[in-house]
């Protein structure tokens, strides 16, 4: 093996592989330069290494690639050079080295407290060429890192750096008072030449004429700012506070922030044309341009000045205002003044007034500014010009952010306190209404009433004349108004007066639940949005877009709760209880008062819904607030919130609809019977449906009989007229009415679950007048027949099942009614007949049939042969044992 010998010991070598390890590690150019004078083999060995040569060409980032030549080195460019030939390394190193070594121990080592007056600077006299210098010798002093006076040279070296930046920003200072902007360009780029990579040298070229630019505009911008944030808002004069926006005393003075801005808008056109003339004739070989410098001055001022100084101190001060405790007591608002930056959901906060207009003007602001026109690269090798618009717009986003989710956090609240507000005041100004009307109609009680003395008839005529007393109204009296009234030809029994006070609270029952304040409820989200979406018409961040169609999504949700929860869940409710104290009355009309209004609240239900799904599809669908997609196939698991409240919001309203039915079938039902009670009489009955037909029975008791189909001569019989009995066309008067009424105000399922509701509880209510009132002679029982034709024909129409199955069987029990006993075998041929049908007619039980054949006027004549028959006995054939 190949040794090197040690001085003064030539009987002993090194290993080569022991001294490559030992050159590899030493970081020091000087300790190799020590270590390869220990003897010649050790020098010649160490200088014929290229590996070591590469490692220090590395070090200093002048290898790999090919640039440049030996012949043409300068300190200037010596450290430009590029190569990946192993065997000129050595070469290229020492070359380098020779350079720049005297240069570093001259400047840094032995005048450096004499350097400005060193020849070096006679021969590199211009800031270009000492750029270029001081770069080379930032990256030659890596060298020297693993030296011992390595920390000397940084310090001296960040001391001349920062002489020699300073003198540059103060000379371009001197040159752009004088406009001499192509010497202003030629000192920018020395700047920019002075490229420092070494983190242990804290010198930046291009931070220092960035923080030269910010410094330059810094006090015009603050004189102009504190020169009028002072009157931007300001008390109360003369009759100002007729004025929308009027809080606590203090306006807002939009106008002086608009003349803010535009002096602001002004001035910063100024610095940015002073800016662009600088480069207006740069070479485009130039590696520095506008850009930063101008982004630099733009964030400064939109953090530090427009948003940091100005606005931060409009927002404090507008909520200082809006927190005052002390309440200037303020007129009505003069509607005719109108301010189009006021709306009611920010009329009463200064901080909602300014916050969102303060925004908008400020983006216009930056997207009109006068910005130079720059050429730039983009990746795939394309010209364009910078968007500095839409950068800026991001500084004002990025600054303005916590404003705009303080604005988009509150107003939700803000907006949730006024649509309470508006609810409960319309509540109570029903209430109070109402109120009013009650007392009116108590001073018409008589004073020597006593009621004690009033018997129960007496009292429910009065009720039934109730609905003639407004036939004595004066006209041109206002509905919603206290009704006027003759007091001298009208006085009532304290009775009469609570009983028309429930009639007038079931006519006024469609305002239970109000268009009107629906509107007002839209108009609050309406204005809302405004604020709130006006501030995504302009760039902005993703975050805060989601944040505030979140909070759109949220206040349209919040006003859906309110106004179930306190106003259609309170509206309906309190209208089921005017139902269910409903009473019925006999008058001359087929469609029942009580049913007709709450059909119409329920129409005006249906109205609000349809308003509401009117707003979210415009409001919230069109403009993007909610993602719909596949709308029209959409189960409730994929609904958005938005759409579960409305769907919500139907439910309660089917829910309350299906109960007012219930309700009004009560209702219905006990018209008919009150009604037709003034043609048969009292009938004292039950009018739920019939669970089967055993239901009947045969204990029915029977009370005066009304011979209703009791006719001797056919020309009697209304038929004859192609008129139906009067009970009958009440019957089927009435229904008709209702269900034309219902049809397009409530939804079809609901409205045949009404219809055979109605209709199970009317077929028991004919059984129960058959059984109860009706007589029915031969002739009268081809009228009975024609009417049951006539009510089959009706439920036919309406597809009521299972009354149909009912009315099949009635027309079976009709022939009952038709048969002549007077000849041979006629009792005979009744009898089977009733055996037939009781077997056959599908509802009704051989019991129940026999019960409806003793309805026959001759059934007394004709009882002792129908039961021989039917029974197989006469009464004759029983004893008494």
């Amino acid at each position: 093996m190949d040794q090197v010998q040690l001085p003064g010991n030539n009987n002993y070598g090194i290993p080569e592989v022991v001294l490559d390890r030992i050159i590899e590690n030493i970081n020091s150019f000087n300790d190799l330069l020590h270590l390869s004078l220990i003897n010649k083999e050790t020098y010649n060995y160490i200088f014929n290494r290229s590996t070591y040569w590469v490692r220090l060409l590395k070090h200093l980032g002048i290898w790999g690639g090919t640039h440049g030549t030996l012949e043409d080195l300068t300190p200037l460019n010596c450290l430009n050079i590029k190569t990946q030939d192993e065997t000129v390394a050595k070469d290229v190193f020492i070359k380098v080295y020779k350079l720049m070594s005297p240069i570093v121990k001259d400047l840094l080592v032995d005048n450096y407290n004499n350097f400005q007056n060193l020849e070096l600077f006679s021969e590199y006299n211009t800031p270009v060429l000492q750029s270029k210098l001081f770069a080379n010798l930032d990256k030659f002093l890596r060298l020297y890192q693993f030296q011992s006076d390595y920390p000397k040279l940084i310090v001296r070296f960040n001391t001349i750096l920062n002489l020699f930046v300073s003198s540059l920003i103060s000379e371009i200072d001197i040159q752009l008072k004088e406009k001499n902007y192509k010497v202003v360009l030629s000192l920018i780029n020395a700047i920019d030449l002075l490229v420092i990579t070494n983190d242990k040298v804290t010198v930046d070229g291009l931070e220092s004429l960035l923080e030269y630019f910010v410094d330059k505009y810094n006090d015009e911008y603050i004189n102009l700012i504190d020169d009028d944030i002072s009157n931007l808002f300001f008390t109360k004069v003369n009759n100002e506070n007729t004025l929308r926006g009027v809080v606590k005393g203090f306006i807002f003075n939009f106008e002086k922030i608009d003349e803010v801005l535009q002096s602001l808008k002004d001035l910063l056109n100024l610095h940015l044309n002073d800016i662009s003339k600088i480069f207006e004739s740069a070479n485009k070989k130039m590696t520095v341009d506008e850009i930063p410098i101008i982004l630099k001055v733009m964030e400064n001022f939109v953090s530090n000045h427009l948003i940091g100084r100005l606005f931060e101190r409009v927002v404090v001060r507008s909520k200082q205002i809006d927190s005052l405790e002390e309440f200037v007591v303020r007129p009505e608002v003069d509607e005719n003044r109108v301010n189009s930056h006021i709306n009611i959901m920010n009329e009463e906060s200064l901080f909602f007034q300014c916050v969102p207009y303060i925004y908008g003007n400020v983006i216009k602001m930056m997207q009109n500014l006068q910005y130079p026109k720059t050429e730039i690269t983009l990746d795939s090798g394309a010209s364009t010009d910078m968007d500095y618009s839409r950068v800026v717009c991001e500084f004002v986003n990025y600054y303005y952010e916590p404003y705009l989710i303080e604005f988009s956090t509150e107003l939700p609240r803000q907006c949730h306190m006024s649509l309470i507000q508006l609810i409960n005041s319309w509540q109570s100004n029903n209430l109070t209404k109402q109120k009013n009307v009650e007392i009116e109609i108590m001073k018409l009680v008589e004073e020597d009433d006593d009621e004690n003395k009033k018997s129960n008839f007496e009292i429910f005529n009065t009720f039934t004349n109730l609905f003639t007393f407004k036939k004595n109204v004066k006209k041109g009296s206002d509905q919603n108004d206290q009704e006027n009234v003759d007091e001298d030809s009208i006085k009532l029994t304290k009775m009469a007066a609570k009983l028309k006070i429930l009639v007038g609270k079931v006519e006024n029952m469609k305002s239970l639940i109000s268009i009107d304040l629906t509107v007002l409820l839209l108009q609050h989200i309406k204005n809302s949005y405004d604020l709130l979406i006006g501030l995504t018409e302009y760039t902005i961040t993703e975050q805060l877009t989601k944040q505030i169609n979140q909070a759109c999504i949220n206040i349209f949700n919040d006003m859906l709760t309110l106004l179930i929860n306190s106003h259609i869940k309170f509206g309906f409710s309190e209208a089921l209880q005017r139902l269910k104290n409903y009473k019925p009355v006999n008058d001359d009309s087929t469609t029942l008062e009580p049913v007709n209004n709450f059909i119409e609240l329920v129409d005006v239900g249906d109205l609000i819904l349809q308003m509401i799904n009117v707003f979210y599809n415009h409001e919230l669908i069109q403009t993007n607030i909610v993602s719909v997609k596949n709308q029209y196939s959409r189960d409730f698991l994929r609904m958005n919130s938005v759409e579960k409240s409305i769907k919500l919001m139907e439910t309660t309203l089917d829910t309350y609809v299906a109960n007012g039915l219930d309700v009004s079938i009560d209702i219905i039902v006990g018209e008919i019977r009150v009604k037709i009670e003034s043609i048969v009489g009292s009938l004292s009955i039950n009018t739920k449906p019939p669970k089967s037909s055993s239901s009947i029975g045969t204990s029915v008791s029977v009370g005066n009989d009304v011979k209703v189909y009791d006719y001797n001569l056919i020309e009697e019989l209304p038929l004859n007229r192609g008129e139906k009995s009067e009970w009958c066309e009440i019957y089927i008067s009435v229904l008709e009415n209702h269900f034309k009424l219902l049809q397009d105000s409530i939804d079809k399922s609901i409205l045949d679950v009404f219809k055979q509701e109605l209709g199970d509880r009317l077929i028991t209510l004919l059984i129960q007048l058959l059984m109860k009132k009706f007589k029915i002679s031969i002739t009268g029982g081809i009228q009975f027949s024609y009417d049951i034709n006539e009510l089959y024909t009706f439920y036919r129409k309406h597809r009521i099942k299972p009354a149909i199955e009912y009315l099949v069987g009635f027309k079976k029990v009709d022939q009952l009614y038709l048969v002549d006993v007077g000849g041979t075998g006629g009792k005979r041929e009744l009898g089977k007949l009733v055996v037939d049908i009781g077997r056959e007619n599908g509802v009704f039980t051989p019991e129940e049939v026999y019960q409806f054949v003793t309805r026959r006027t001759d059934w007394d004549k004709i009882r002792r042969g129908i039961d021989k028959v039917v029974y197989g006995f006469g009464t004759e054939d029983c004893i008494i044992m």
